[in-house]
């Protein structure tokens, strides 16, 4: 996993908005790396606003299980552009 994650790196530096996706996905579950809720919230923030639906989704997933209705609702009500 970790060229993985080195590649994702890269790519996000370079403005992709999946590699921001995959890269918060990886800290959430700690696929390769150690979980890090802050660094999974960052990168799938950068995801959603760049209008990647799935991190949209993971975000509300987020809120809903740890008691936050109001941020779930938001995630999941808001626009494709953020």
């Amino acid at each position: 996993y970790g060229k993985a994650l080195e590649l994702f790196h890269l790519a996000a530096e370079l403005g992709s908005t999946v590699a921001h996706h995959f890269i918060g996905v990886a800290y959430l579950l700690g696929i390769g790396i150690q979980a890090e809720k802050g660094k999974s919230l960052y990168h799938l923030q950068l995801a959603a606003i760049g209008g990647v639906l799935e991190s949209r989704y993971a975000l509300a997933a987020q809120g809903y299980n740890s008691g936050n209705l109001q941020l779930a609702m938001k995630q999941l009500t808001r626009g494709r552009a953020g």
